[in-house]
């Protein structure tokens, strides 16, 4: 029965050997995602070669998802590995090189305090925690804490709605896009899409490579 919904599988150190490719293609899946955020790209062809040969074993039609690591912004390290943020609370977000605590979280994008304006949301660690920006004062960006929790060293950070100054595509993403053009995947996934000019973008560098693949846009 042909289904238009597909399952999708994201290939990682759970499930690394062929064995567990085969069970997880058994039990459904029909296109596994490779995160280029994480790994090598050694270890990526090893993984392809596993997928195609049990597609053609199986002769059942399995596609592969590029997933581009795109511009990972990120807090830096915290004193303890974590620390709380309370509903209420009023944290600043750093630029310098520091250890987060009692408040103080430093992060790895030196472009924050020009990015964002007052009123702006801050999400972090994949929109488990919540900030508003209430003020900036040079390197430091002062936030009230809507939704609280426990955060952890390097955790990513969502700008929704913001105009953030970095290419949606990096150096490493380039990198990774020819990887998959020359393997041949069947799409690539463009992270943190802000802009239908990004995805266009994208689209030219695969035409300009002759390239069929697929785009994928994810608004995050």
């Amino acid at each position: 029965m042909y289904r238009r919904t597909k399952i999708v599988a994201t290939v990682g150190p759970a499930c690394s050997e062929k064995n567990q490719l085969e069970d997880l293609m058994k039990a459904g899946v029909d296109v596994f995602r490779l995160n280029f955020s994480h790994g090598e790209q050694k270890q990526k062809e090893i993984w392809i070669k596993q997928i195609r040969e049990l597609s053609a074993e199986y002769k059942k039609a399995i596609s592969i998802i590029g997933d581009l690591q795109g511009p990972k912004i990120r807090t830096g390290l915290m004193r303890h590995g974590g620390q709380q943020l309370d509903i209420g609370q009023e944290v600043i977000i750093t630029t310098a090189d520091v250890e987060g605590a009692d408040g103080l979280i430093p992060t790895t994008y030196s472009a924050l305090p020009h990015d964002v304006a007052p009123g702006d949301q801050i999400l972090l660690d994949d929109g488990q925690l919540e900030l508003e920006v209430s003020r900036i004062e040079s390197d430091q960006v002062y936030c009230l804490v809507k939704v609280g929790g426990l955060l952890k060293d390097r955790k990513g950070i969502n700008l929704p709605g913001v105009n953030i100054s970095t290419p949606s595509m990096t150096e490493k993403d380039i990198a990774d896009l020819d990887f998959a053009i020359k393997h041949q995947l069947d799409w690539v996934a463009l992270s943190f899409v802000r802009t239908a000019e990004e995805v266009t973008h994208l689209k030219q560098l695969l035409a300009e490579k002759n390239s069929s693949i697929k785009v994928i846009a994810k608004i995050e």
